[in-house]
């Protein structure tokens, strides 16, 4: 494998077939080693303080389907799972027809959160309203 910095040309890693990319695997694992880049990247720390680099990074990852998490954090029907992606409060929850759907997670009319953390529950319900 290949690895750049901000001053290396753009060099493609040549793909391997699958057969040939599961024989590297194996050989790494029997041989206790691993592919190294010819450097070491070093990501600049203006990356982690740029406000705009972080609206920009949010603002890809709403306009395209995003992981947000694996289906078995929803184990049952009623589970649910609330957290933040790209800056939005999304809660995940699987139905009684064990159908998964994502909601933003936040009342229609008042904003209040309805759910925090993960749990497994009947319904969700507005602190403020009680709606359900």
């Amino acid at each position: 494998m290949t690895s750049q910095s901000t001053t290396d040309a753009y060099r493609p890693t040549p793909l391997l077939d699958d057969v040939a990319l599961a024989e590297r695997i194996f050989r790494h694992i029997d041989d206790g080693t691993t592919d190294l880049g010819d450097s070491v990247w070093r990501e600049p720390v203006s990356h982690y303080l740029s406000r705009e680099r972080f609206e920009a990074e949010c603002a890809l990852i709403r306009r395209h389907p995003t992981p947000f998490c694996p289906s078995a954090a929803l184990p049952e029907n009623g589970s649910y799972l609330a957290r933040s992606a790209a800056g939005n409060p999304i809660v995940v929850t699987r139905g009684d027809d064990g159908n998964v759907s994502a909601f933003i997670n936040a009342c229609r009319h008042r904003g209040m959160q309805v759910a925090s953390g993960s749990g497994c529950a009947k319904a969700l319900s507005c602190p403020y309203h009680g709606w359900t």
